[in-house]
């Protein structure tokens, strides 16, 4: 992200609106990674089936 912003402003250290445009363009760098994320995270990540328990024997004590 920094060098977004480093790209787009940080040599017109006198121009807001430069360094403004160079702050957007890096939080719109880390909002395209996030959404990314959140894709690849959301097709990959899953909750494993667990199969159905069998009833266990009961136990017998003694005889």
């Amino acid at each position: 992200m920094t060098a977004l912003a480093a790209a787009h402003g940080a040599d017109q250290l006198g121009d807001p609106v430069a360094l403004t445009d160079g702050f957007s363009a890096g939080l719109t760098g880390a909002a395209v990674i996030a959404a990314a994320g959140a894709v690849l995270a959301a097709l990959t990540l899953r909750t494993p089936r667990l199969a159905p328990a069998a009833a266990p024997e009961p136990v017998r004590v003694g005889a």
